[in-house]
């Protein structure tokens, strides 16, 4: 009997460690449609447009400059790294086939970030 419950509680623990989040719904061409900041509601009308791709390759279109490097989702969290940079995290707020949403630190401010594919 002892050695049906370890098993029950080492699968509990695997499970737990999962994505959230499935990957292949990240894959695509997203636009940000609405972008603020928490604490104050203001919003932000700069272009950040991403670009997922199967090869776990990314690409974002801030209008006059773009960044581009690896990606990958690690439980609630949205990891990068741009090429010769070092990693930045967001958290997943909603992620589904035509939705996007994520939380993110910039600058010390907290700001949601609202994407939906055209």
């Amino acid at each position: 009997m002892k050695y049906p419950l370890s098993l029950l509680f080492f699968l509990c623990i695997l499970c737990s460690c999962q994505p959230t989040f499935d990957e292949k719904d990240l894959i695509g061409k997203w636009k940000t449609v609405d972008w603020s900041i928490i604490d104050t509601g203001e919003k932000i009308n700069n272009k950040m447009d991403f670009d997922f791709k199967s090869d776990k390759t990314y690409v974002i279109d801030y209008g006059v400059e773009s960044e581009q490097g690896k990606y990958w989702i690690a439980a609630d969290y949205l990891e990068t790294v741009e090429n010769g940079m070092s990693s930045k995290k967001v958290k997943i707020l909603k992620l589904n086939k035509d939705t996007f949403q994520f939380r993110m630190n910039r600058a010390g401010r907290l700001e949601n970030v609202l994407l939906v594919k055209p």
